[in-house]
């Protein structure tokens, strides 16, 4: 599976972020942060670590750091996402790990995660602290009472978070001349092993993430309408006028002179963190 890392901004002190959204859809990531998800109207199918769940209103489940997890809802549904900061949580997780990720409303509700987000609007320090202590202790109840099991160092996620930013960095600076040759040699990885890595990091090929990020940055110099679009072609790595308009039309149906002004590309393109895991459709509440 995919596995974007992601990096997260706690809310003040609070050691954690809460938000919530609609019609969340993201590819598999990662982050250094435990993950709390929770329906709160609607039904989402969230893969954690190869394994798929369905949940309906008033379920939760919980993600580990560096669990590699997605979210997939539709437009009616909306869902709470909490990130836990591992420094600050860190022991009240250790050794001990969910036999199942998949929780009810019997530690985390909708009427508890609002309790949450209306101290966190409090500008004083005591809703901080009364909104950590809450969140603190449905994380000790869920421990006390769920099944557990002791802790064992997942070797294929260390691997994948230790050389993910590594990746990153060379297709963002490196995208309009990176072959895939030049990418494990990099790495310094076989090209079976990196081939095989790549896919269980990004869900896709090495030249199916170089594409997207490229067209997503041709998108961008096409809107800024400084040069010619054979120009952006050659600058964004492709060899042919041809090659660039086909693989443009597959990625977003249009050809690069006929894109509409207001087609939203489905990825998040940042060319110094490659691809955000969240995609365009999702709708911020709050």
């Amino acid at each position: 599976m995919e596995a974007i890392f992601e990096s997260t901004t706690k809310n003040g002190d609070a050691y954690f972020t809460l938000h919530r959204y609609q019609n969340l859809v993201n590819l598999p990531h990662y982050h250094s942060e435990h993950e709390l998800i929770h329906i709160d109207k609607g039904t989402a199918e969230i893969s954690i670590n190869n394994v798929l769940y369905v949940l309906h209103d008033g379920e939760s489940i919980f993600a580990y750091a560096n669990d590699i997890h997605s979210i997939k809802s539709n437009y009616n549904t909306i869902i709470s996402v909490i990130k836990a900061d591992t420094n600050y949580f860190g022991d009240l997780f250790s050794g001990r790990r969910l036999i199942s990720p998949v929780l009810s409303d019997r530690y985390f509700s909708s009427y508890m995660l609002d309790s949450i987000r209306n101290e966190l609007k409090h500008e004083d320090k005591y809703g901080t602290v009364i909104a950590l202590n809450t969140l603190s202790t449905a994380f000790a109840k869920m421990l006390r009472h769920e099944t557990t099991r002791e802790a064992k160092k997942d070797i294929s996620n260390t691997i994948i978070f230790k050389n993910y930013n590594k990746i990153i960095e060379l297709i963002s600076r490196d995208y309009a001349t990176l072959t895939f040759s030049d990418a494990a040699e990099h790495m310094g990885f076989t090209k079976p092993y990196f081939s095989k890595l790549f896919y269980q990091m990004f869900s896709m090929t090495f030249t199916e993430y170089l594409n997207t990020v490229r067209i997503g940055i041709a998108i961008k110099m096409l809107r800024e309408k400084q040069i010619s679009i054979t120009e952006i072609a050659y600058s964004c790595g492709f060899n042919t006028i041809r090659s660039f308009n086909r693989t443009f039309k597959d990625a977003t149906g249009y050809t690069p002179s006929s894109l509409p002004g207001d087609y939203v590309y489905p990825y998040r393109i940042k060319q110094k963190e490659g691809i955000d895991p969240t995609l365009n459709c999702t709708i911020v509440l709050e």
